[in-house]
């Protein structure tokens, strides 16, 4: 099995209103955040699934330094639906738009100002 990145991945920046600026990124080469991603596949698309069965369409997040390094034990994983995502968000039709049964968006943030998302898809 293989992990691929299947849209460019974006990185979010707010602006001083709070308005969200999407800037793509090269995924040419795997990030560290998609290589981590990878490594955690077992452990992120059970709870994407079992989320997605709960509350519908939507996305996992993740503080991009628990996922970067996870320490001992497994990452904090949390949850957000698409119904709970504001209709003008960029990222809301990512996460109307993906299969769960073999992709997930991502989306880390932390503590600077810019969000990454990326859509992952598993290949067999």
């Amino acid at each position: 099995m293989s992990l691929k990145v299947t849209v460019s991945s974006m990185k979010s920046t707010r602006q001083t209103g709070g308005e969200r600026i999407l800037h793509g990124m090269n995924t040419h080469s795997p990030t560290p955040e998609v290589e981590a991603a990878m490594a955690l596949w077992p452990v992120l698309l059970p709870f994407a699934q079992r989320s997605h069965g709960l509350s519908g369409p939507g996305a996992v997040l993740m503080e991009r330094s628990s996922l970067l390094d996870p320490g001992d034990g497994e990452p904090v994983l949390n949850y957000i639906a698409a119904e709970d995502v504001p209709s003008g968000d960029d990222f809301r039709p990512l996460m109307l738009q993906y299969d769960p049964t073999r992709q997930l968006v991502l989306i880390l943030g932390g503590g600077e100002a810019e969000e990454l998302v990326f859509v992952l898809e598993q290949q067999d």
